[in-house]
């Protein structure tokens, strides 16, 4: 009879304990959305909060984009002029790592294992870059269809801009490979924390931004305020993060727990 009623008091208190530190894929799914969508206001709203040090950095990034503007065309017809097939293949392999299908599909699969596994590491690294890319993305697409910069192959000069000028052709103005290749490449890199894994991630960013200059489809400007552009919003998705993670530290600073032994049911708080 006392094993029975041990039997009866022990395990809804088991089950009671079970469910305090189990969390469903829904449940994660729900949160991981609530962050990320508190990522991209967050991202989005920085310029509104910027320091004096910050309007520094924008007008010495806005200064080096002018210079190499300046000297777009004499950078452009240098690459023209040095071409090769080995070049060439590696040019492509660096501009595939920029296409956003590349980046949206290792999102994707990042996610899936930490919701299958229950990896946080994962789904945050996921809603980082998706934090990072989504307000970028938008900058960038914005910035394209106002500017109507036409791409080198169009042979029109660093010049020519038109104010939202449809087609492919005329959105160099800034550069969307480059921006994903250094996003993605970032993200990874100060979540990893390796000096090697940093040195081929940044390697493999390099090759794509320098791939979209080879391979005539940006001027030198274009893929210098990609880069910069991914560094900002990148810098700001990890602030986010970090501000998520104290929060969800500063709610948890209360527990109860559920302890069971032989004819006893203990209940603890931590505080």
């Amino acid at each position: 009879m006392k094993l029975f009623v041990y039997y009866l008091l022990t395990i809804p208190a088991f089950a009671l304990a079970q469910s305090e530190y189990e969390i469903s894929g829904i449940e994660m799914f729900n949160q991981d959305l609530q962050k990320t969508a508190e990522g991209i206001i967050y991202v989005s709203s920085q310029p509104f909060h910027w320091s004096e040090n910050d309007f520094i950095i924008l007008g010495g990034t806005l200064a080096g984009g002018t210079l190499l503007f300046m000297a777009d065309n004499d950078i452009n017809n240098f690459f023209k002029r040095n071409h090769s097939k080995i070049a060439t293949r590696w040019a492509r392999i660096g501009s595939n790592y920029g296409e956003p299908l590349t980046v949206v599909s290792l999102t994707a699969a990042l996610y899936i294992f930490g919701i299958v596994t229950g990896d946080d590491w994962t789904r945050e690294t996921a809603v980082i870059l998706t934090s990072a890319l989504i307000p970028a993305g938008a900058i960038q697409t914005i910035s394209k269809l106002s500017a109507g910069r036409a791409r080198p192959y169009m042979e029109l000069g660093k010049d020519d801009f038109k104010f939202w000028r449809k087609g492919e052709d005329y959105y160099s103005f800034v550069s969307g490979h480059t921006l994903v290749a250094m996003s993605t490449s970032l993200v990874l890199a100060k979540r990893i924390k390796n000096n090697y894994a940093s040195t081929i991630l940044f390697g493999v960013a390099g090759l794509c931004a320098w791939s979209r200059m080879y391979l005539n489809n940006h001027f030198s400007s274009d893929v210098f305020l990609g880069s910069a552009l991914s560094f900002a919003t990148v810098f700001a998705a990890f602030s986010a993060h970090s501000q998520n993670a104290t929060q969800a530290k500063n709610k948890e600073s209360v527990k109860y727990v559920f302890n069971t032994g032989f004819n006893r049911i203990g209940f603890q708080i931590y505080f």
